[in-house]
């Protein structure tokens, strides 16, 4: 009971202070809907914010290039109004009344109206830094602050925007991260023509709770305009179609399903295109699966998920496999090493080949000058003979993976089949259910030292 009563004396304290700090001073014409938000210190928090100003000159074109997050009393002063002080104490950045703990390079335009009122929406994305450095110093409560410079108020156009801080539950409702992919837990996968219930999921990271609204849609690769990225939508009551930022990028994107979903608290879902209707299959290409968020609003870009459809006369893809160790050319000592390389998907099995290195060149004769060995990481007719099989094929080593394991060591008796002071060249493919080959490696090549 006595914590419960010094917290809530330390809090009410606090709150009187600033309501203290504001006493007498003439509103600032700038003001932020909401002025208030509940911020998540373990994960980004993404809002809308409103700035109005009011009593500006028409016509006039106010400008803010920068946003700061400051701690303490951003009213604090002996000059002005309130958005006077604000002004100068965030401009100031650190000073004895405000301490800056981040800022935001990005700018924020309103044109004022004939009413002398002026708007403009900002989609605010304020960082976990932020929010764990503040929690570093001791506080539970910042504020970001932003000035609009021309827009011919009477006093300086500035004010803040009250952040406390919380757990994601407790902060305001927020998408913090998304991530597409299908079954292969991959953004990308390939299929064959006519594949029918291809899935796709979307591992949504949220704060606070609320009613999600968004849209799965598909579209050619190609017209999709998705290269870098989709940016969501922002929510229908902020849209404006005369404002470029303000409004949905033109694509060509197909609705497939609707998501009218409310979230309670918690910190992760995973949504799931239903089966009806499908993912587009029936024609060979490239597809682009995206999630556009309407409400709550996603500032930040989603990498799109792509898949490809392979026609039946469709040459399969070969897939590339990239291979950790040992590096090309390496030395290694005569006794057990590894080979390690990076998964791939569609594979069932990896296979593993390491045999000697061989000339391809012409015989030499007599007053003939002999071409040089081939290399063997440059002589692709010499590879795709592969490991010989059968009686005399000395060093020969040749093992099939699991597809889970990236890594291979050779057993004692494999070693043994390799000469010190000999050089071997060797690769990794990855197979497919049937024993296809649907992954390589590029051909490399080790010397083993004599001992």
């Amino acid at each position: 009971m006595k914590r419960w009563l010094v917290a809530s004396v330390a809090v009410t304290t606090l709150c009187v202070g600033i309501a203290w700090a504001q006493v007498g001073l003439t509103p600032s014409p700038l003001q932020p809907v909401p002025n208030g938000l509940n911020v998540s210190v373990l994960r980004p928090t993404a809002v809308n914010i409103k700035w109005v100003v009011t009593g500006g000159t028409p016509g006039a074109r106010g400008l803010s290039t920068v946003g700061h997050f400051v701690t303490g009393t951003p009213t604090a002063g002996t000059i002005g109004t309130a958005g006077d002080r604000i002004g100068a104490n965030c401009i100031a950045g650190s000073n004895a009344n405000v301490s800056n703990v981040g800022t935001l390079n990005s700018s924020v335009a309103m044109t004022i109206g004939a009413n002398g009122v002026g708007r403009a929406v900002e989609t605010l994305i304020i960082p976990a830094s932020v929010s764990q450095r503040v929690l570093q110093n001791k506080q539970a409560v910042f504020f970001y602050c932003r000035t609009f410079a021309g827009t011919g108020t009477a006093s300086t156009a500035a004010n803040v925007v009250t952040c406390k801080q919380g757990s994601s539950a407790y902060a305001n409702f927020s998408i913090a991260r998304v991530e597409l992919f299908f079954e292969n837990r991959r953004h990308e996968t390939t299929v064959p023509v006519g594949t029918p219930n291809l899935k796709v999921y979307a591992d949504v990271a949220y704060n606070g709770s609320g009613l999600l609204r968004a849209v799965w849609e598909v579209a050619e690769a190609q017209y999709s305009g998705a290269a870098a990225g989709t940016v969501s939508a922002l929510p229908s009551t902020f849209t404006n179609p005369n404002v470029p930022s303000q409004s949905p990028q033109l694509n060509n994107f197909r609705t497939l399903h609707v998501i009218n979903r409310f979230l309670g608290f918690g910190d992760r879902v995973l949504l799931t295109l239903p089966g009806t209707p499908p993912l587009p299959t029936s024609a060979p290409g490239a597809y682009d699966v995206n999630l556009r968020f309407i409400e709550p609003a996603v500032p930040f870009a989603i990498p799109v998920a792509r898949y490809f459809v392979e026609g039946r006369d469709h040459p399969r893809r070969i897939a590339t496999i990239g291979v950790q160790v040992p590096a090309d050319g390496a030395r290694l000592a005569p006794r057990p090493f590894d080979f390690r390389w990076e998964g791939v998907p569609n594979v069932s099995t990896y296979r593993i080949d390491v045999y000697p290195t061989e000339s391809t060149s012409l015989p030499s004769f007599p007053g003939l000058v002999g071409s040089p060995s081939a290399s063997p990481t440059s002589d692709a007719s010499a590879f795709n003979r592969g490991p010989r099989e059968g009686p005399g094929a000395p060093g020969a080593v040749s093992a099939l993976i699991p597809a889970q394991m990236t890594s291979f060591t050779l057993r004692p008796s494999q070693l043994a089949k390799l000469a010190p002071g000999a050089s071997y060249a060797w690769r990794i493919r990855g197979l497919d259910a049937q024993g296809n080959i649907v992954a390589e490696s590029a051909m490399r090549q080790f010397t083993l030292e004599a001992r």
